[in-house]
């Protein structure tokens, strides 16, 4: 890179201090990122895959100098910090591809509902991918299948080993830029090499002892894929924080709540205690899902009555 020539580009790959970014120009270059950056003390500040970045060169090699305004970002809450503070996981995408599996690890409908919160809040639109469908286990698809289609998501039942519904995905990810959450385990990296076998991205087993996945992918690393679409593989999350969401925001990405909350007596029901309650008869009449509701319920427990 020239001395005095600045480059711009989006950041592909994330691992620890060290970056790679592919520049407008097609070059993959490895930098890493400004101490004003590490020092600031602010999500916004500090690069993550999906970055619109500035590049420009000094005697330590190159460097990210300048991070543009994010359209839309996947954040939690950050594990272990004394107070909350944002983790930005990645930014500037299009789809979020919520990734579980029927079993071995066995399907978390909890977390699933969680992550679609954390879609909606980013600004991201869910799909939902149940994956490992050649299994043979007690496991009714069709129930869950129904119950997230009736809400408006996609649902895409998957098998990286049969090939099912991997050319609906594929279809579905095609000009677009993705991001695959989920637990470990679940066949993300997987059903990436299904898409694009040239990815050639390692995969690792699920433990027989816990039935929980182990990390193969350690870093956050965007592929091209066909189509001009890129995805990014993340590692398995095992917490996901809800961030800048308090108890009374929740209902609103429940989005089948929306219909029944003029019937609530009270403006700022929590849909748990209140008399008159909109969505809890919508629930007792069958018109909301009970399992989504519980699910309501137990994010709700975890959230703070205000913000930060």
């Amino acid at each position: 890179m020239g001395s005095n020539k600045k480059k711009t580009g989006t950041i592909i790959q994330a691992l620890g201090s060290v970056f790679k970014v592919l520049s407008d120009g097609g070059e993959i270059i490895e930098c890493h990122y400004r101490g004003k950056f590490r020092i600031a003390g602010d999500g916004n500040f500090f690069p993550v895959v999906g970055d619109y970045v500035d590049l420009i060169s000094s005697p330590d090699g190159c460097l990210i100098d300048k991070i543009y305004p994010r359209k839309n970002k996947i954040s939690r809450l950050k594990v272990g910090s004394r107070k909350p503070k944002e983790q930005v996981i990645i930014a500037n995408l299009e789809l979020c591809v919520i990734i579980s599996s029927i079993d071995e690890p066995p399907f978390k409908p909890r977390l699933v509902d969680r992550m679609i919160v954390s879609a909606l809040k980013g600004g991201l639109t869910p799909i939902i991918v149940l994956n490992k469908c050649d299994l043979k286990c007690n496991f009714n698809l069709e129930f869950w299948q129904k119950l997230y289609e009736g809400i408006g998501y996609k649902f895409i039942p998957t098998s990286a080993i049969t090939g099912m519904g991997i050319d609906t995905l594929k279809n579905i990810l095609a000009g677009k830029i993705s991001v695959f959450v989920g637990h470990s385990g679940v066949g993300k990296s997987s059903l990436l090499n299904k898409i694009h076998p040239g990815l050639g991205i390692v995969t690792k087993q699920v433990s027989k002892a816990t039935n929980k996945g182990r990390h193969s992918t350690t870093s956050i690393t965007m592929h091209p894929i066909d189509n001009d679409a890129f995805v990014a593989d993340t590692p398995g999350l095992r917490e996901l924080g809800l961030w800048q969401i308090d108890k009374r925001q929740l209902g609103w990405y429940f989005e089948e709540f929306r219909p029944f909350n003029e019937r609530c007596k009270f403006r700022n029901c929590l849909h748990k205690d209140e008399p008159d309650c909109g969505i809890k008869a919508a629930v007792n009449e069958k018109l909301i899902s009970d399992v989504r509701y519980e699910s309501y319920m137990r994010i709700l427990e975890s959230l703070p009555d205000k913000l930060y």
